[in-house]
């Protein structure tokens, strides 16, 4: 079986870059496969002496929420894709650029909104819209252009500031969030592995369609129009809630997204982590156009999750831990009621060990087909290269497994 693996692994590499480019050239939106990295926000303002963005509107947002009409107002933030605890990043170009959000019309809170991600299964009461991502592009020297939306997935969001919900309609108690949650980051502006700890949650982010006719709101060309280009929803199920994000003085020991130990009061960190190091002068452009900014700090860590799971609506929401969903919620047709996979695979297929069966899962039928190794029962196993292959052949995202 050793003699194998060079040729393979040669082959595999290979396959996954082409399988890459087909991914991001050819995969269907909105199919329930997770396309959304983490993103680490960091507070910005506009470089001295460069040009700003105007205020404009009204541009219409449409999210899951409704349609309302919204004036843009100044950046506030710059999102960038973030590895969180050695999860990899699926896309390190596109970047998330923020944007503070004034409605129209009166937004009605939400309450019983539940989100579920690595971190939490929570209720949430989403007060009242505050910004919009766009997505854009960053260079550190020169002009940029703005993200092609052909080579991404990544939708516009509209975010709403949101808490932990602390009691039901009845006055029912609810548990509050975990406390000495911490996570390790890396991102293209921090040293590798930083460690923060997660204070609250801030804000739900929908995915958001965007259209309309806005015009310049001040300075000189007060009126003018300011074309924007349309931008539909292409994620449904892709949303991302936020996290107060501070840079830890003490390490905690973790059990995925918990304190491995609640009486932990951690081990200070020496020597102290040092703070983020503000970067001037970046190039970042989207849809709206070009500006410099510079940074200042850290401020959250926004994690995909999914919002109202319902298993037996046809779609696969991995975030929210489904492995199917075909439509239904009877057992003995491949697909349970809680929609989990009614196959013949030995283990999960972003866990290593035995040869799967091509059989028992659609993504492990297709990762056989370019990469036999990962399902030959008899020299082959399911190694690294067939976790990996769970991206770059199936599009989906291997989270940690708990």
């Amino acid at each position: 079986m050793t003699s194998h693996l060079p040729t393979r692994r040669t082959l595999a590499t290979a396959c996954s870059l082409v399988a890459i480019g087909l991914f991001l050239s050819a995969r269907p939106a909105g199919a329930g496969d997770p396309v959304v990295d983490h993103f680490m926000t960091y507070k910005v303002k506009t470089t001295k002496k460069t040009p700003k963005l105007p205020q404009f509107g009204p541009v219409e947002l449409t999210d899951q929420f409704g349609s309302s009409l919204y004036d843009v107002k100044k950046t506030s933030q710059l999102a960038l894709p973030a590895d969180k605890n050695g999860e990899g990043i699926m896309d390190a170009v596109t970047h998330l650029k923020e944007y503070q959000v004034k409605p129209h019309a009166k937004f009605e809170k939400r309450t019983d909104v539940r989100i579920v991600n690595q971190c939490n299964d929570v209720l949430l009461e989403v007060k009242k819209p505050v910004s919009l991502l766009v997505p854009a592009s960053k260079d550190l020297a020169n002009p940029v252009l703005p993200p092609d939306e052909n080579t991404h997935f990544v939708d516009h969001f509209l975010c709403y500031k949101a808490t932990a919900q602390k009691k039901l309609a009845d006055g029912t108690k609810l548990p509050k969030l975990t406390k000495g949650v911490q996570v390790r980051v890396t991102d293209q502006f921090d040293g590798p592995d930083r460690v923060y700890d997660l204070k609250k949650i801030t804000k739900l982010c929908n995915p958001v369609a965007k259209v309309g006719t806005p015009l310049v709101l001040n300075g000189k060309d007060k009126g003018a129009p300011f074309p924007i280009t349309p931008a539909a929803i292409r994620n449904p199920v892709e949303h991302l809630v936020c996290y107060q994000a501070t840079l830890a003085k003490k390490a905690i020991s973790q059990n995925g997204c918990e304190p491995a130990d609640d009486a932990d009061k951690g081990t200070e960190i020496v020597p102290p982590q040092p703070k983020h190091a503000p970067v001037p002068g970046l190039h970042v452009n989207d849809q709206f156009g070009p500006e410099q900014l510079d940074t200042k700090k850290e401020v959250e860590l926004c994690i995909p999750s999914a919002k109202n799971p319902v298993c037996g609506n046809g779609v696969t929401e991995l975030r929210a831990g489904e492995e199917c969903d075909d439509g239904g919620t009877l057992s003995g047709d491949g697909c349970s009621a809680g929609c989990r996979l009614e196959g013949s695979c030995a283990h999960h297929r972003c866990e290593t060990g035995v040869a799967l069966d091509p059989g028992c899962d659609p993504c492990v039928a297709s990762i056989c087909l370019v990469d036999a190794f990962c399902c030959d029962g008899e020299e082959g196993e399911w190694d690294g290269i067939c976790v990996s292959e769970v991206s770059s052949v199936c599009g989906q995202f291997c989270e940690t497994l708990e």
